[in-house]
């Protein structure tokens, strides 16, 4: 004859205990006293019939019960409602948990109170008014009155739990809320920081007063070209200074102002100093992480505007195409923009600190993740420095003309 044999994993079991142990040692005592103060506000409305007895009859013990039993099923009741209360399950099946532990609770609770009561021989008031009409003291134990008790203990037990539970969750969320605006703060600092190193890094006073002082040699010499290298340096303040109030960017926007501040480095470096810029028409206006290749590029060939460095002789922004041509218009495409400075000899990467701190800056200010990473490769004319920019855009239908900053 075949047995079948209902058997509980090690694992599962060491787990639920485990659960259940966890969840009984994080008790509070709010909680305890919770449950105690139920317990005597409970007790207390039975003791009035205490009062009633007559002058003999033993009304301290009947007081005691009376009060006493009360407690014994709030904390007969506490084990039960722990781990419901501690679970993570939605509300409603939440609500089905703390009602059955409450059902459970009531009915061991009943089932240890009645021995108890007998053991130490405390009658009710109810017990001590058979006594006086000449009934035996204590009724015989039968399912009728054990169920009469249980649910006697089961509906403030329920209305309890829910209580409770109701409080502690309005605690979670006013916790959680507390966290999300603390949060909501901390990134409201962050955006405001990375709009003013951005706004630091539009106009960099170093950069524009060295200009100025090379300007004013020029125009000291009798320089033909100083004229016109002033009307580059104006050029770039009225590209860069209106975007001070703009809140976010675009890859042409980016691109002109890149652009109008080269022109004014050829100045300082004294040769031409070409930008391509190639993405389809689709991406002219995408979203673009705001003032993170100007302050890129400002640290990159800071060593070359310093003469310590020999410089690029032009720069390349495009697109990855492939991503775009895989992207729908009107849907949200993961863009990489490569930067190119070449040819040989190649730049030195910055600091990767740096990198990290731009890419913070712009994630902050673009509302979504931005990384950007610096590599040198080799190119048709020798190693270049490449700088790696991905960030998410939606890419529209191409308008009807390409209205694209040209290549300088």
């Amino acid at each position: 004859m075949n047995t079948a044999v209902l058997t509980i994993p090690a694992a599962g079991a060491l787990t639920l205990g485990a659960q259940l142990w966890g969840a009984w040692r994080s008790l509070r005592w709010i909680e305890l006293m919770c449950f105690l103060l139920l317990g005597l506000l409970y007790g207390l409305t039975d003791v009035a019939a205490v009062t009633q007895l007559p002058a003999d009859a033993p009304r301290l013990q009947a007081a005691s019960r009376h009060l006493l039993s009360p407690v014994f099923v709030a904390l007969v009741l506490i084990p039960f409602w722990l781990p419901a209360s501690r679970s993570q399950a939605a509300v409603p099946r939440r609500l089905l948990y703390l009602a059955l532990a409450a059902l459970l609770g009531a009915a061991t609770a009943m089932l240890l109170l009645w021995p108890l009561a007998r053991w130490l021989d405390w009658p009710t008031a109810a017990d001590l008014r058979r006594a006086a009409k000449g009934l035996p003291m204590y009724v015989g134990w039968h399912w009728g009155q054990w169920v009469g008790d249980m649910l006697s203990a089961f509906v403030p037990a329920l209305l309890a739990f829910g209580l409770l539970d109701t409080y502690e969750r309005q605690l979670r969320s006013a916790r959680e809320l507390r966290q999300v605006r603390l949060a909501h703060i901390g990134l409201a600092r962050e955006v405001m920081s990375a709009r003013l190193a951005a706004l630091q890094a539009q106009v960099e006073p170093e950069f524009l007063f060295d200009t100025l002082v090379d300007i004013e040699r020029a125009y000291a010499r009798s320089g033909t070209d100083a004229g016109e290298r002033i009307e580059r340096l104006i050029h770039h303040l009225r590209v860069a200074l209106p975007r001070l109030r703009q809140p976010g960017s675009t890859l042409v926007a980016e691109a002109r102002l890149l652009a109008s501040w080269l022109a004014v480095v050829e100045d300082r470096l004294g040769r031409p100093l070409p930008m391509h810029t190639h993405w389809p028409a689709a991406l002219d206006a995408a979203p673009m992480p705001p003032m993170l290749l100007l302050p890129l590029l400002q640290t990159t060939l800071q060593p070359a505007l310093k003469g310590r460095a020999v410089g690029p002789n032009e720069v390349r922004l495009a697109v990855d195409a492939g991503v775009v041509e895989a992207a729908a218009a009107g849907t949200v495409a993961e863009l990489r923009l490569v930067i190119t400075l070449g040819p040989a000899p190649a730049l030195p990467c910055p600091d990767a600190t740096l990198l990290q701190t731009l890419a913070a800056r712009a994630s902050a200010m673009h509302g979504a993740p931005v990384t950007l990473a610096c590599t040198h490769q080799d190119g048709n004319e020798g190693v270049q420095t490449a700088f790696t920019l991905t960030f998410p855009a939606r890419v529209d239908a191409p308008p009807p003309s390409d209205n694209r900053t040209p290549s300088r």
